[in-house]
């Protein structure tokens, strides 16, 4: 009868799949200038993961997770985000995806700003996470926040991406831009489309360069490095950086096609120091004609691409959050996790209405 109980319980502990550990380190830190790294820990690329840690910080401040190829080479593209202050140790939960080409990452502490207030951190976990516990993560975020209103957008030049989308095929999307768009890549707006595609299988690849826009990846045989070369079945271009330069981003849009038969979007802007129209009063909910985003909408028509103003539904949102714009940023210009929950649903209301 006692064998029989130890088979059951291991047969049950088996069938719970509980979430491996790949990174673990319980020693105190104390984190007061410049930055705490860990070792690094194997990843794979398009995969998820959780971090979690206690911390005990007056201040908010960053954490992140860098990525490094099969020779140990840092990646570029990172996820940055942020844990708020308290007086007390507390814990706390974030959720990351492993980036294309990833092989093993780095956790990061690191002190905001320039007062340097020191903080501490103890108890770091990292472990293998599924599409269920970011989708619970996001559930209990949600209630935290206003509710991020559908919408629905129509979209003539993407039918083969919705097609693979509905069928379950697998489907790349590079992300090309700057840390605005990393961010909006480092969202799960992925996993929230398979709440209403649940064969999806999705491939985000954010191509990205702090500050950058297409007004450097134009040249030189940068459209092969930074797109092509991925392969992508859809090519995202967006973020804060293009310098309103549309030139630059059709540039962009005939190089990819000249050479592979994919589909694209552009976007307007989103976040950043002006991303609040409560103090931008120059922001208008509708597009003013012969201004960027009226710009960029006569290139998408011109260039048939698909235009998402995403500029539009995130200015709407905020004006309408009652919450301070510093609530959904880690720091002037960047999204915190509350940010980046926001642009998700926006990318996934796009996608799926």
């Amino acid at each position: 009868m006692e064998k029989i109980w130890i088979i059951i319980i291991f047969s049950l502990i088996i069938g719970l799949k509980i979430p491996k550990v790949v990174y673990k380190y319980e020693n105190e830190v104390i984190v007061e200038e410049g930055k705490w790294e860990s070792i690094l820990f194997p990843i794979n690329e398009f995969e998820y993961y959780e971090l979690s840690f206690e911390s005990l910080s007056p201040t908010k401040n960053y954490w992140a997770i860098v990525f490094f190829d099969e020779n140990k080479n840092q990646l570029i593209a990172d996820n940055y985000s942020s844990f708020d202050g308290s007086k007390e140790f507390v814990k706390n939960q974030f959720y990351f995806r492993g980036k294309c080409k990833a092989k093993y990452g780095k956790v990061i502490f690191q002190v905001i700003g320039k007062e340097k207030y020191p903080f501490k951190i103890k108890n770091v976990i990292i472990k293998k996470a599924s599409d269920k516990m970011i989708i619970n993560h996001l559930n209990e975020m949600k209630k935290k926040i206003p509710e991020v209103k559908k919408f629905e957008v129509k979209k003539m030049y993407i039918p083969k991406t919705i097609e693979k989308l509905k069928k379950g095929e697998k489907i790349r999307i590079v992300m090309l831009g700057d840390s605005i768009i990393n961010d909006i890549g480092n969202s799960f707006y992925d996993v929230l489309i398979k709440t209403s595609y649940p064969r999806a299988k999705i491939e985000i690849i954010t191509s990205v360069r702090g500050g950058t826009g297409c007004w450097y990846y134009e040249k030189e045989n940068r459209v092969k490095e930074y797109v092509l070369d991925y392969n992508p079945d859809l090519l995202i271009i967006g973020g804060i950086s293009n310098r309103d330069d549309t030139e630059a981003i059709r540039n962009v849009i005939r190089k990819a096609r000249e050479k592979q038969n994919l589909e694209i979007i552009v976007m307007s802007k989103a976040v950043g120091k002006e991303g609040d129209p409560r103090t931008n009063y120059e922001w208008t909910y509708e597009i003013v004609e012969n201004t960027y985003r009226d710009k960029l909408k006569k290139l998408a028509e011109e260039e048939k691409v698909e235009f998402f103003d995403i500029e539009k539904y995130w200015g709407e949102y905020i004006k309408n959050s009652n919450l301070p714009y510093e609530f959904f940023l880690r720091d002037q210009v960047h999204a915190n996790e509350y940010g980046k929950l926001i642009l998700a649903y926006l990318l996934y209301y796009y996608f799926v209405n």
